[in-house]
């Protein structure tokens, strides 16, 4: 993505890790960041998703 300001190159990245028992998760976790650019100082909000990243295993009962 790129700074809507001055157009700088970016890069964010969240890394989680979902532990579950006894349910399915259905969903992708969501979260708003605020970043600032550090070439040209703006401040921005940025919705990160982590359906294109994580992988859900299920454990599986014993």
């Amino acid at each position: 993505m790129k700074c809507p300001t001055c157009g700088k190159e970016i890069t964010v990245k969240l890394g989680a890790k979902i532990v579950s028992k006894g349910c399915k998760i259905l969903t992708a976790m969501t979260t708003i960041v605020t970043a600032q650019c550090e070439n040209c100082g703006a401040l921005f909000q940025l919705p990160i998703t982590s359906k294109s990243f994580i992988s859900v295993k299920q454990d599986k009962e014993k």
